[in-house]
């Protein structure tokens, strides 16, 4: 696993959720790719904070990228009993804990050939002025 990271990127996102995504991506990432690279990258954006992981793993076909996001869906259905438990919530539960950070979550990936999960987070200062127009849109009415 390779590590590409700028220096003092500064992500403003709640630790413990912020924590939770990662660990759920990483382990995708893990999970998939028996003999390959993993490579991690988190630089700074115009007003956001961007985290990429990307594999040369097993890669997903068109409709099992259409359906990650759904909750008890499972890309490899046969692996239900592994050690690794999975529930089919992780990914549901990601994307979800993303959007409510304000930031999105995208996925590029071809069968045979890996995956690549890209996250945005948004600065807080532009987060407050979205939320101070709100405020203000609010007011005026």
């Amino acid at each position: 696993m390779t590590l590409q990271a700028d220096a003092d990127v500064p992500v403003y996102a709640d630790y413990d959720r912020f924590v939770q995504i990662l660990f759920n991506i990483l382990q995708n990432a893990l999970q998939f790719t028996q003999n390959g690279q993993i490579t991690a990258t988190i630089e700074r954006g115009y007003q956001e904070t961007k985290f990429a992981v990307a594999d040369n793993g097993i890669g997903m076909t068109e409709d099992q990228v259409k359906n990650i996001w759904d909750r008890y869906y499972k890309a490899d259905p046969s692996r239900k009993n592994t050690k690794y438990g999975e529930s089919g919530l992780g990914l549901a539960i990601v994307h979800q804990l993303v959007q409510q950070h304000g930031g999105t979550i995208d996925v590029q990936s071809q069968e045979g050939q890996g995956t690549t999960f890209t996250l945005t987070f948004p600065d807080k200062a532009e987060e407050t002025a979205s939320d101070d127009r709100k405020q203000s849109e609010a007011t005026d009415e």
